[in-house]
């Protein structure tokens, strides 16, 4: 598999290192197959292999201004990575610079697409790495989108997007959660409201903390947000915001949180909130939904898909600053309501995205592509 895996299984950024984690996890626990993980790193010098939390890892180094040469350095690395493992199968998590490699490899591949890197890119701060992520976009999305034989999409928008030009076999399989997630005890403060994700402006922040101001003035009502803060433009933009509207004493920012303390603050929420303008299947609403909270989000892209309106959570059109707010006051006034669609949430989360369950359907999608045969254990 090569994947973007955490240096840090407690310390997970972003959904593709959720997935690789719980996947990773799953499959190496059933003992059908050998799995060892690739990653390229930008902080590893030479190339050089470790074993972490029982995984066998390749840390590869990450070519600088790759895009210029079609990542050649990268690709010469990964053959020689891939010649000593000899893999029946090559699985990329990612239709980027990594899904690019793994189908241009002599390798039976599989992609699993996740972002939408082209969409993902008009919505980042700054103009360079709008550039940056738009072009490699259009070296690797496309192709492996023509040319992948296997794909894993994580949503039906993924096939509603790409339309014709994918044309590979594809297999619809959700994103793993972890069965920590299932266990959460739940405690909840009936007026803290969570956001869990990036801050940067892609996930609408800046709409939730003006929602934040009209209707919810009352005592005890607090916005957390909890995810990485790397983007320093947008940060500042939201504190200045954040002044401006005179909520700053109701407004936490926890930073990108260990898993553990993730897994505290899905006790304590009553709900969780995500404004976004671009996804395609939040793993952070399928982790809420496990820990049964109801959800608040914008019916975009995948979103439909995860969140029932008015059953398992509340759907808004992006950028409808009024529509959120009401709905955040709804569930806030009512825990009946709360408690009813949290129920419904982990109904859905146990019958389709218990990380038992996907890695099973990935494994399938294994033995099928490998013709291999599968294990009687």
């Amino acid at each position: 598999m090569i994947a973007d895996y955490p240096r840090d299984v407690h310390a997970i950024d972003g959904g593709v290192q959720a997935v690789t984690a719980y996947l990773v996890k799953e499959i190496i626990g059933s003992g059908e197959i050998d799995l060892r993980v690739v990653s390229f790193d930008a902080g590893t010098k030479i190339p050089k292999r470790v074993r972490q939390n029982g995984v066998e890892r390749y840390l590869l180094p990450r070519q600088r201004l790759g895009a210029t040469t079609r990542w050649r350095n990268d690709f010469s690395r990964l053959r020689v990575c891939l010649k000593e493992i000899n893999p029946s199968i090559v699985h990329a998590q990612g239709a980027g610079i990594d899904g690019y490699l793994a189908v241009k490899s002599k390798y039976p591949s599989i992609v699993t697409f996740h972002g939408i890197i082209g969409e993902d890119a008009r919505y980042l701060s700054r103009a360079v790495d709008r550039m940056r992520l738009k072009l490699q976009s259009r070296i690797t999305e496309k192709y492996c989108a023509m040319h992948a034989a296997h794909t894993i999409l994580i949503s039906p928008y993924v096939r509603e997007y790409y339309g014709e030009v994918l044309r590979g076999v594809s297999h619809l399989i959700p994103n793993p959660v972890d069965k920590k997630f299932y266990d959460v005890q739940r405690r909840e403060e009936a007026g803290r409201i969570l956001f869990a994700g990036r801050l940067i402006p892609r996930k609408g922040v800046t709409d939730l903390v003006e929602a934040f101001t009209l209707g919810l003035d009352q005592a005890g009502v607090r916005l957390v947000l909890a995810g990485s803060l790397a983007d320093k433009v947008y940060v500042q933009r939201l504190n200045q915001k954040i002044d401006e509207l005179g909520i700053a004493s109701r407004v936490e920012f926890l930073g990108l949180l260990k898993e553990p303390d993730l897994l505290d603050e899905f006790g304590r929420a009553a709900l969780l909130v995500l404004p976004s303008y671009q996804e395609t299947a939040p793993m952070v609403i399928q982790q809420a939904m496990a820990a049964s909270i109801p959800v608040v989000a914008t019916r975009i892209c995948g979103i439909p898909g995860q969140v029932e309106n008015d059953k398992t959570g509340l759907l808004f059109e992006p950028g409808d600053v009024g529509a959120l707010a009401g709905h955040l006051a709804r569930l806030v006034a009512s825990k009946s309501l709360r408690e009813q669609m949290g129920h419904a949430a982990r109904a859905k989360a146990l019958a389709e995205y218990h990380s038992e369950r996907v890695a099973q359907q990935t494994l399938a999608v294994y033995h099928e592509v490998g013709n291999l045969t599968r294990s009687t254990k």
